[in-house]
């Protein structure tokens, strides 16, 4: 039997339901997190020209890759140092890119704790979240989405195996359990001259929440984008058909969608179907297969 990993949905929110819909995976921007998490750490020591040599990286893939990105960091450092771009020569637009790196490393190694901040800016503004459980049993979940207002809900079982493998040829993703703890771990970054893997390592310290959210059992997908536009298809990754394994529906949907959901887990041959009664005297849930 499949080791299986379980999306809670509410099916009203037309963006959750496609991952039944469309089997499209969706990251949510890590910055609705940030306050939830333990996100204290520290870098080695590292010198100004490493660190020039960093941001030159960066700004030199995004001038390769992502042109729109590095003309918004170009005119940005322009308009701070109070340079007119549109008067310099290519070349000179060049010497100018390596005269901001420069300044921008003079700035972060003269302020450490700054730098920090601007890193952990970063990796909020480029990380997209999707979180799983490991139980479909929480009524702590099932009893909060129904507090939202809707008993319009659904949990889709998907297969854990193939959801690696598919992660793993994907890239710039790291799928963990999350730790739950009230003490805040100190993580110490490694410097890294490439300019990306201080920003990997970052995914591995958002990893820990609270004791408070232990009942959600979560198991995190996060990912690392370079364009995180709200409609960017970084965001998203399309599963295959056979990913889904089982599909639990609150008892109390209202018609509309427990037929649009089983149609849809026809159509997907999804054969285990449940429905789950929400046991509010003992605080627990109760499944039936249909």
């Amino acid at each position: 039997m499949a080791n299986l990993l379980y999306r809670y949905i509410n099916w009203n929110d037309r963006g959750s339901k496609r991952l039944l819909s469309e089997n499209e995976l969706f990251f949510y921007g890590a910055d609705q997190w940030e306050k939830d998490g333990e996100y204290a750490f520290d870098l080695d020591g590292f010198s100004e020209m490493e660190l020039f040599d960093i941001i030159l990286k960066i700004t030199d893939h995004l001038n390769n890759y992502h042109f729109d990105e590095y003309e918004r960091w170009m005119n940005y450092n322009a308009n701070k140092y109070g340079v007119d771009l549109s008067k310099l020569s290519i070349f000179q637009q060049d010497m100018m890119q390596q005269k901001f790196a420069r300044k921008m490393a003079e700035e972060k190694v003269s302020n450490p704790a700054k730098f920090m901040e601007l890193l952990k800016g970063v990796f909020f503004a480029r990380t997209g979240i999707m979180s799983l459980s490991e139980s479909k049993y929480s009524f702590n979940l099932w009893n909060s989405f129904r507090n939202e207002g809707s008993n319009n809900i659904i949990c889709l079982g998907i297969d854990s195996d193939l959801l690696e493998g598919i992660l793993a040829n994907e890239g710039n993703c790291k799928k963990g359990k999350i730790k739950y703890s009230e003490e805040t771990k100190k993580f110490e970054l490694e410097f890294d001259p490439s300019g990306i893997t201080n920003l990997n390592q970052l995914l591995t310290i958002s990893f820990a929440l609270k004791p408070r959210f232990q009942y959600e059992e979560e198991v995190r997908i996060q990912r690392l984008f370079i364009d995180n536009s709200r409609d960017s298809e970084e965001r998203k990754i399309k599963l295959p058909d056979g990913i889904f394994k089982e599909l639990i529906i609150l008892k109390d949907a209202d018609d509309a969608t427990q037929s649009e959901v089983f149609a849809l887990a026809s159509q997907k041959n999804i054969e285990n179907l449940q429905y789950v009664e929400i046991l509010d005297d003992d605080s627990s849930v109760s499944m039936t297969i249909i």
